[in-house]
């Protein structure tokens, strides 16, 4: 768990917030991280039997998907995918279907899509709010509408991400959406049997090929609990058994104990149970644990890792989220195994 204190010292700026497993949670997409609700289902998604029908939406979100983590930088240039703001986000993976969007959120707003209501929206709509850089009322960010009331878009620390519409910032700030995919057109594919997120072999990644089947399977599941948490809000000494909110220790707790297996209550309690695991080794479901610069070298931190170099953890601003195994490195202390 981290001291509340450390993330005064935050600095969260945006022109303006996984996922492996979501197919579990949203079974009407066939990547990892589309989500969407019965109603969004209606309107152009939906499975048959053996095949699911993609629609231009759901490789919109894919895409953009691989890059949760990625980090925010004010001003990214376009074009490039090491760094985003919010709008060379969208401007990147639009684009990547063909459709060119301007360069701000501001003019993505003015010149582009079509209006569409709060109470409508579908997979793939553009949303726009204010920032503290635009002021009230003008807009200063931009996301994407992923379903089950939830946006992909990145903003401040912890990058590319996905966030509730119900978080408070974002339902103060918002101002309105636009419509760019004029239609939903459909592919039927064949459902793959795995995901886009699954871990490469080599590097820190991970390697599959040792897994039993059963322990990957515990882990997608897993994975699956935690991506129904997206955007809870993080609070340091978070109550155990409750879902508002969480600390690092027991959002763990939670998701594993959601799945038969029990984990004690703080990080460094659970940093005494599991097989230790090296680093060339991770599994998905793994559990790693790091320092901070206050803790003196011990551990302050619980992480899971989920695959493709990601860590799926609660940190501060943004709540839980996936990051960039990467990104962490510099306080990497170890791993620990605990499903068998």
């Amino acid at each position: 768990m981290l001291n509340v204190k450390a993330f005064k010292k935050v600095a969260v700026t945006a022109t303006a917030v996984s996922a492996l497993g979501l197919a579990t949670l949203f079974p009407t997409h066939t990547t990892s991280a589309l989500a969407s609700t019965s109603s969004d289902a209606k309107k152009g998604t939906s499975v048959t039997s053996g095949q699911s029908t993609v629609t231009l939406a759901d490789k919109i979100i894919a895409t953009g998907e691989k890059y949760l983590g990625t980090p925010y930088k004010y001003g990214a240039p376009s074009g490039q995918t090491k760094v985003f703001d919010c709008s060379t986000f969208t401007q990147y993976v639009f684009g990547q279907y063909g459709i060119k969007l301007p360069r701000t959120s501001a003019s993505q707003y003015a010149s582009v899509g079509t209006p569409v209501s709060k109470s409508n929206l579908q997979v793939g709509d553009l949303l726009f709010f204010s920032s503290s850089k635009s002021g009230k009322g003008r807009v200063g960010h931009v996301g994407i509408y992923a379903g089950n009331n939830k946006i992909l878009h990145t903003y401040g620390q912890g990058g590319v991400r996905y966030d509730s519409l119900s978080t408070k910032w974002l339902a103060a700030s918002y101002i309105g959406a636009k419509r760019v995919l004029k239609s939903n057109p459909t592919t039927n594919e064949t459902k793959p049997s795995t995901d886009t997120n699954k871990p490469s072999n080599g590097g820190n990644t991970g390697s599959t090929n040792n897994e039993s089947s059963q322990g990957s399977q515990l882990a997608d599941k897993i994975i699956a609990t935690g991506n129904k948490y997206l955007g809870t809000p993080y609070q340091f000494g978070a109550k155990s058994g409750q879902t508002r909110t969480f600390d690092c220790s027991s959002f763990q707790q939670y998701i594993f104990g959601q799945n038969g297996i029990k984990l004690l209550r703080s990080s460094r309690q659970q940093a005494t149970q599991g097989t230790s695991v090296s680093k060339d080794q991770l599994r998905k479901g793994d559990l790693i644990f790091f320092k901070t610069k206050s803790s003196n070298g011990q551990i302050a931190h619980v992480a899971m890792y989920a695959g493709d170099g990601k860590i799926l953890h609660t940190y501060g601003p943004g709540g839980v989220r996936y990051d960039k195994l990467s990104n962490w490195m510099s306080t990497y202390l170890f791993a620990k195994r605990m499903i068998k």
